[in-house]
């Protein structure tokens, strides 16, 4: 008598199984690497963006904003730009930071994650060591300065 074998073993079924699971763990690991460059270019253009407002507000007002806090910063540029950027992980080492200082003038900077030497290198001033009274883009507001030629720190100076 013959016998008529059909469907599949449990081998075969735990083969296919660990192969999806591999390319399941490949796919999720090169999707973090575009996520982390695409919100490192996200922090880019919106410091570009803030630095237009900035600038804005100085021609209306012949001085820049020098808010106490960063809702209050919000509030200076809220007819330059439609909404002040928050960064997508902002925590105290991913943020905006805007320093003013009424004789130094004023700086703005981002930490990112991955940011790449090129990146850095675009508009990036590495010698600007800070002013005091850092404001977040999370409302703390401290005494310490920002160093912009720290690891993934990427300041525009004015």
């Amino acid at each position: 008598m013959i016998k008529n074998k059909k469907g599949f073993t449990i081998i075969e079924l735990l083969v296919v199984i660990a192969i999806i699971g591999l390319l399941a763990t490949l796919a999720v690991v090169s999707l973090r690497g575009a996520q982390v460059k695409a919100r490192d270019t996200k922090r880019l253009a919106d410091l570009k963006q803030l630095q237009t407002a900035v600038e804005l507000y100085y021609s209306d007002n012949a001085d820049f904003p020098s808010p106490a806090d960063w809702d209050g910063f919000e509030s200076d540029l809220d007819e330059y730009i439609s909404s002040v950027p928050i960064d997508s992980i902002n925590d105290s080492a991913h943020r905006y930071i805007y320093m003013y200082d009424s004789t130094e003038g004023y700086v703005l900077g981002i930490v990112g994650e991955e940011l790449t030497d090129n990146q850095l290198a675009q508009g990036s001033d590495e010698n600007f060591t800070g002013y005091d009274g850092i404001v977040t883009s999370f409302g703390i507001i401290t005494t310490a300065a920002l160093d912009c030629s720290a690891a993934q720190t990427y300041c525009l100076v004015d």
